[in-house]
């Protein structure tokens, strides 16, 4: 174990040598003292982490998306990666389709299998007639050479309408150091003409999908054969390696066969490498068809052998099967047709067969046919409306009840979906998946941002894993706890609407001081003023809006409006504002215990002045008029 580590360990120094700059001092050091000992190789990781950490790497290989009649997509433009048109591909495809870009997200080339185009959308001088099939539903996928970045494999595969003898998985090189239509100085890539359309197999039809190697290094290139002319069930598995391609495959004979005319569909991995599901339906209603059109697949990524298949579907349940996807925590697999309205979910978790069937629901709205599916780079399983200048989207793709699929998503603008969508290769990141919560108003570094508002974000760290360069993606679910500052007023008594919290009442009008004591859910005033409470619950702390008590004085009122008595607190002189004028004001000055002080007339007033001239305390004021109004108000003397 600790050697095939070492070794997997030093493809990946090599591999990374050829890609980075290191130092000359770094090189000699580890050429001069071949790296044998244990603390040589600490040396040497930490050497090899420092600079994968100073990279510019960014995993953004499959941010553009060129496909259907002049669609095309892009995920750059945004610290999250975010679909959007982009405008002049060449593409003319109803189904299978292939898109490469760089390691930044710069758009190296395009294919559909037959013609190949560069950046600027120009077919590539030796980039015509590849060898995929005109309506294939995956013609072509694009790899790139282990350990070398200029150099990609095109694989094509023809169509069932193939003719018997005719060479069905082909594949072609592109060198991106090639001038093609750029020059010497700026190349644009070519294929290379001693390496275009060579045979692989004769009887592959339709399908082709490719997954790392358990070594993180080499690449598995999967297919099957099967057609009109050629009845089989078996899987075929290619390794791809930095020496190029072992044509002698590992053959598996497992699940269902693949037989009779109009047969069409996807294979698909899932994206730990350890799945396939092959969904091959049947056109023309499936006539004189009976048997599988779904099914999931184990796939070892040490040996190429495909297992233990599991019935999904059959010509009774999608006898249109085409294409499928794995939610990004590969619990749930999606399902459409060639020509259905329908996106079948089925929740993988169990792994028995029965179950997972019994599991089926149609998550799908609208009346447009999906046709196919595709996982974005913002784990979002995007979803081709054939005929469309929309592409629909599960928003949610890891939840089994609230994926929510919105079926006009992304706006084509004048490109238009057809059957297919781009197949990628499936590059074996580490997938994590991450809930946050924080306190309205905080905000949290993650996505490449200080964030706060609610979302999905995603991480993708790298430089640590003998597996990819990229090493995982990191998606985080952010979410806000709102605490409830909304306060009931029966004033001079406030109360806290959040329950099961702790409070702390503030005066508004002395720099939001916190009053000693009043920790409770409500506070009763024992001055007018300004007050706000700062209520935390789950260790977030809010605080509410300033709420005005205007009537501690009050204890009794039968005027039309409350007379105002100020100021209150006072140090002796009061002024009391009535809501009229009356022909004769009575007031009378009590004690906290209601004995009477002094008595005063006034006739014809409405504003009075007055003074209590005891000694400091709280006294009552009765005021009284000729019409049988009264009101009693509380005051303090200082």
């Amino acid at each position: 174990m600790l050697l095939t580590l070492l070794v997997n360990f030093f493809k990946k120094i090599k591999s990374f040598i050829m890609k980075t700059k290191i130092s000359a001092q770094k090189l000699t050091f580890i050429r001069n003292n071949k790296c044998l000992s244990i603390s040589c190789l600490v040396v040497l990781l930490l050497i090899f982490t420092n600079n994968i950490a100073q990279t510019t790497i960014q995993c953004k290989s499959t941010y553009n998306w060129m496909f259907g009649n002049q669609a095309g997509i892009t995920f750059m433009g945004s610290v999250q990666p975010t679909p959007s048109a982009v405008s002049g591909s060449a593409m003319n495809m109803d189904e299978g389709c292939a898109s490469i870009s760089d390691e930044s997200g710069n758009l190296l080339f395009y294919s559909n299998g037959v013609e190949v185009w560069d950046v600027n959308n120009t077919i590539l001088p030796n980039g015509a007639n590849l060898a995929g099939g005109g309506i294939s539903a995956q013609s072509s996928i694009i790899v790139p050479l282990p350990q070398d970045d200029s150099i990609y494999y095109i694989f094509t595969v023809k169509d069932w309408t193939t003719s018997q003898n005719g060479i069905g998985f082909n594949y072609s090189i592109v060198d991106i150091r090639l001038p093609g239509n750029g020059t010497s100085a700026n190349p644009l890539g070519d294929v290379d003409i001693n390496n275009k359309n060579i045979p692989i197999d004769t009887n592959v039809r339709e399908q082709v999908t490719a997954i790392y190697h358990e070594n993180c290094e080499d690449i598995w290139i999967i297919t099957h054969r099967g057609s009109m002319w050629y009845s089989s069930d078996e899987y075929l598995a290619y390794l791809l390696t930095s020496s190029g391609l072992n044509t002698t495959p590992v053959i598996s004979s497992v699940g269902m066969t693949y037989y009779a005319n109009n047969r069409f569909g996807y294979l698909k991995p899932s994206h730990n490498g350890q799945h396939l599901c092959s969904t091959l339906g049947r056109g023309g209603s499936g006539s004189n068809f009976n048997g599988t059109t779904v099914e999931l697949l184990e796939f070892s990524n040490s040996t190429g052998i495909v297992s233990n298949p599991i019935v999904i579907a059959d010509s009774g349940d999608i006898v249109n099967a085409y294409s499928s996807e794995f939610s990004p925590d590969n619990n749930i697999l999606y399902v459409v047709g060639f020509d259905g309205t329908f996106i079948n979910q089925y929740d993988l978790s169990s792994g028995d067969e029965d179950t997972i069937v019994a599991s089926k629901i149609n998550i799908a709205t609208g009346t447009a046919t999906k046709s196919s599916l595709q996982l974005g780079p913002d784990n979002k399983i995007y979803v081709s409306r054939d005929g469309s200048h929309y592409l629909g989207v599960i928003d949610d793709p890891n939840s089994l009840l609230n994926c929510n699929y919105i079926d006009q998503a992304v706006n084509l603008g004048s490109g238009t979906a057809m059957l297919g969508l781009p197949t990628f290769w499936k590059r074996q990141y580490y997938q994590i998946f991450n809930e946050t919560t924080i306190c309205q108003g905080d905000s949290v570094f993650i996505g490449g941002a200080y964030q706060n508002t609610p979302g999905v974000y995603n991480d993708t760290t790298y430089g640590g894993s003998l597996c990819d360069s990229c090493d995982q993606i990191e998606t985080t679910t952010l979410s806000f706890i709102n605490v409830d500052v909304s306060v009931i007023n029966a004033s001079p008594t406030l109360t806290a609407n959040a329950s099961n919290a702790t409070y702390q009442w503030l005066d508004c009008d002395n720099n939001y001081a916190i009053i000693i004591g009043e920790t409770s859910q409500s506070f009763t005033a024992t001055s007018n003023g300004n007050y706000a409470v700062e209520v935390t619950k789950n260790n977030c702390p809010d605080t509410s809006a300033c709420i005005a008590v205007n009537n501690v004085a009050i204890l009794e009122n039968s005027f039309v409006n409350i007379p105002k008595l100020f100021p209150n607190p006072t140090s002796g002189k009061l002024n009391l504002v009535l809501d009229n004028t009356y022909d004769e004001i009575i007031i009378k000055i009590r004690d906290i215990n209601g004995k009477l002080i002094s008595k005063q007339n006034y006739k014809s007033k409405q504003n009075i002045s007055f003074e209590i001239k005891e000694a400091r305390g709280v006294y009552i004021i009765d005021v009284s008029n000729n019409e049988g109004n009264s009101a009693k108000l509380r005051v303090i003397k200082n």
